[in-house]
């Protein structure tokens, strides 16, 4: 018996610090738990905008209200909604293009991807960025940018809902939760049951 406890102790000493991505990083201690309560917070604040414009305006409740959900593309016809499988959208600026882009659509855009706040990082860390340099400046305004082009796809799922609903011109903050985003897997920049905070920018867009 104490040889099985000896042969199993390395194996749960593993599981108990798989969350966090830096043994000893407090930056990510509870960080699944933590990324859950921010999306769900930053949900309950754009619905509750949605319905305050609604009762406010009607109708007319999307012309006076900056917050959009869009449930995941392509979702299974027998899957019931959940509060993950949808992207919250804050809107910064309005396009005046028409039509939008389809999953597989090669996209021209910018765009900034961070974490959620953390104790270093006041605005979220930063884990990917067009542009020269990973200032907000220098990646959305036109004169400093340096937009990519790729398959609207080739993104993860969350990105690709939010360009199947963009126009051109439209400037958005996108809260992409885990589910669909990598979910429990980690990359190299990014920590399992990371939540993403991408401002995306849509410039053009085109068939392949």
């Amino acid at each position: 018996m104490k040889k099985l406890l000896f042969l199993l102790l390395p194996l749960l000493t593993l599981v108990s610090c798989q969350e966090n991505i830096n043994d000893g990083d407090s930056e990510f201690d509870n960080w699944e738990a933590r990324n859950t309560a921010f999306f769900l917070q930053k949900t309950a604040e754009g619905r509750a905008a949605i319905a305050e414009a609604k009762e406010n305006y009607g109708d007319d409740w999307a012309q006076h209200c900056n917050y959009r959900f869009f449930r995941k593309y392509l979702p299974s016809s027998t899957a019931q909604p959940t509060a993950y499988d949808s992207i919250c959208v804050e809107i910064l600026e309005q396009g005046t293009g028409s039509g939008c882009p389809l999953a597989t659509d090669y996209v021209t855009y910018n765009f900034l991807k961070r974490l959620i706040p953390s104790d270093s990082y006041a605005e979220g860390k930063v884990v990917d960025h067009s542009g020269l340099t990973v200032l907000w400046d220098d990646i959305f305004k036109s004169s400093h940018s340096a937009a990519v082009t790729r398959l609207a796809n080739n993104n993860t799922v969350g990105e690709t809902t939010a360009f199947m609903y963009m126009h051109i011109g439209d400037l958005w903050r996108v809260y992409v939760p885990a589910a669909l985003a990598y979910g429990a897997t980690a990359t190299s920049t990014i920590p399992a049951y990371s939540v993403l905070v991408v401002d995306m920018k849509l410039n053009s867009y085109n068939h392949p």
